[in-house]
């Protein structure tokens, strides 16, 4: 089996759209390419973007300043690894349905982790407790984007 770089889309040629995530996922490819004839699975590469996802929020919740700088660092290696999970399956032909679970599962949990740490890090540096608030705005406002944003695609695909 040869690697086809086409097989990481998504979508058809003719759904095929602008997104702006491509521009910060630009090495994906060759991310995926090198890691298509080894025994790396894409479910851990899934494991290994929920640790940085973890990383990320025990860097924010650590309190220090300089820590800020590695959190934001794990959380882009965990978005990432989690979009480079994807495109090695649908490339070497491995999706599956625990695969997209897992994924969505582990994108869900650390997303919520990663809100509570920065309104943590916020309230306890501020002393201010709207931060509670605020981050789980944040948080909703996230999850019905998200929500939209599959909604629209689903429905863009399917015509």
């Amino acid at each position: 089996m040869s690697f086809d770089i086409e097989k990481m889309n998504k979508l058809p040629p003719e759904a095929r759209f602008f997104d702006v995530n491509g521009l910060w996922y630009f090495p994906n490819p060759w991310v995926v390419r090198m890691l298509y004839p080894t025994p790396i699975t894409p479910n851990q590469i899934t494991f290994l973007s929920f640790i940085f996802g973890l990383l990320s929020a025990g860097f924010y919740v650590s309190g220090r300043s300089d820590a800020l700088l590695w959190g934001a660092l794990f959380l882009y290696g965990k978005v990432f690894l989690d979009n480079v999970d994807g495109n090695l399956s649908r490339v070497r032909g491995t999706s599956s349905r625990f695969g997209r679970f897992l994924d969505s599962l582990t994108d869900f949990a650390i997303t919520v982790l990663v809100y509570i740490a920065i309104s943590f890090y916020l309230v306890q540096t501020t002393g201010d407790a709207k931060f509670w608030f605020l981050g789980l705005f944040g948080l909703l406002v996230c999850f019905m984007q998200s929500t939209f944003f599959v909604f629209y695609l689903v429905s863009y695909t399917s015509r």
